[in-house]
């Protein structure tokens, strides 16, 4: 056992020595290891801003057929063909979307191409796409009528075509054959 005698040091402390030697070990601490209340609610900003900010981009990159069927309406016009029935993009130039099944009336067409639910409509030579799955449009295509028969043109993803500043940047190819006669 240690003993502590008068002078040594351990029983000099004056009654006011704790509150200042209080002050001098939070003061180190804070100074080395900011108060964690305020790094947490810093973080929490942190997180909160970012939540915020992904949401945002998220609602603002994301077509709905609600965005996309006034579009679809606009381009609709002149019917020079009845596109109703089984087409391809197989072994056309661009991607192979997979195969379409499309019901006409009138100027707008529905059905499906590939994965995707298709909206569309027809003006002159020109097929306008929309293509979804649930709510969310994930592509929109502006394809022209060729002279063997088929359609082809660009696709865009997460805008609409018209409205794109992306028409020539970061688009696909697609080509509609019709399968059959």
């Amino acid at each position: 056992m240690v003993e502590s005698h008068p002078g040594d040091g351990c029983h000099d402390i004056s009654p006011g020595m704790p509150e200042v030697l209080d002050r001098s070990v939070t003061a180190a601490v804070e100074y080395a290891f900011p108060p964690i209340k305020e790094r947490m609610d810093m973080n929490l900003k942190s997180l909160c801003l970012v939540s915020l900010l992904s949401l945002m981009l998220a609602a603002c990159g994301s077509l709905t057929r609600s965005d996309t069927n006034p579009w679809l309406d606009s381009r609709a016009g002149a019917v020079n063909e009845n596109i109703a029935g089984k087409w391809t993009t197989a072994g056309g130039v661009g991607a192979n979307w997979g195969d379409a099944n499309l019901i006409q009336d009138g100027s707008r067409f529905y059905g499906t191409l590939g994965a995707y639910n298709i909206e569309g409509s027809i003006n002159g030579d020109h097929l306008y796409l929309a293509l979804s799955s649930g709510k969310k449009v994930y592509y929109t295509a502006r394809l022209k009528r060729m002279v063997d028969g088929s359609y082809a043109g660009k696709v865009v993803e997460g805008a609409i075509i018209d409205h794109s500043n992306r028409a020539d940047d970061g688009f696909a190819l697609m080509t509609l054959r019709r399968i059959g006669s």
